[in-house]
C-alpha cells in the first residue's frame, strides 16, 4: 500500500481545521472485477476509516493503464498496487506503508483433458493474459520465453482480469491462461 504521506497529513489537518468533507480515496489495482475488489478490501476500508476517523471510499479503474493514469494524476489518496508499479508510484511521491511478504508466482491454467503438461507444451497455443501489464503475465511470458518458445502476438489473448483469462480457457477461446498466486 502506498500513500502520499505529506499530502495525507496536510489533508487530515485541513479536514480537521475547516470541517471539509471527511473522506479519502483508496485506489485498488484492477486485478479482478470491481465488486470482488470491494468485497476483498472492505475490512481494510473499515479499519482505515476507524483508525483515521475519515470515511474511506474504494476506487479502481477500468484497466491497468487507466489505474496508472489515475495514480499519476493524484486521483487516489492511498493506493494498493502490484510490486512492479510500486517504484513508479514512489517516484511520483507515494510512500510505501506496507509490502506483501509473499512471492507472486505465475500459474498456468488448462482444461482437465488438455494435452498441455509443461511449459514446453505451450508452443503454438493460444495464451490468455489478464493484461500484459500484470506481474503474472510479465513473469509468465518471461518463463515461457526462457523455455525457448517464441510467442507470436496472434497467439496472445488479452483480457481484463485473471478470472476472464481463466474463463477463456473454459470456453475454448484459449488453450492456457496465466494467472497469479501468492506464495
Amino acid at each position: 500500500m502506498y500513500v502520499k504521506l505529506k499530502y495525507i497529513l496536510f489533508m487530515l489537518f485541513l479536514l480537521n481545521s475547516f470541517n471539509f468533507a471527511s473522506s479519502l480515496k483508496l485506489g485498488i489495482f484492477p486485478y479482478t472485477d470491481p465488486m470482488q475488489l470491494i468485497k476483498i478490501h472492505n475490512d481494510l476500508r473499515e479499519h482505515l476509516s476507524n483508525e483515521l476517523g475519515y470515511e474511506i471510499e474504494i476506487y479502481t479503474a477500468q484497466d491497468f493503464v487507466q489505474y496508472y493514469e489515475n495514480t499519476k494524476n493524484e486521483f487516489y489518496d492511498i493506493v494498493i498496487t502490484p510490486p512492479h508499479l510500486g517504484a513508479i508510484h514512489i517516484k511520483n511521491g507515494f510512500v510505501p506503508l506496507y509490502r506483501y511478504d509473499r512471492l507472486l508466482k505465475p500459474v498456468y491454467v488448462v482444461k482437465n483433458d488438455s494435452s498441455i503438461f509443461k511449459v514446453s507444451d505451450f508452443k503454438n497455443k493460444k495464451i490468455a493474459l489478464s493484461n500484459q501489464l500484470s506481474i503474472s503475465s510479465i513473469s509468465g511470458l518471461v518463463e515461457i520465453s526462457s523455455n525457448s518458445i517464441d510467442i507470436s502476438k496472434h497467439n496472445l489473448i488479452n483480457t481484463k482480469t485473471h478470472q476472464a483469462a481463466v474463463t477463456s480457457v473454459i470456453f475454448g477461446e484459449s488453450d492456457v491462461a496465466i494467472k497469479r498466486i501468492l506464495l
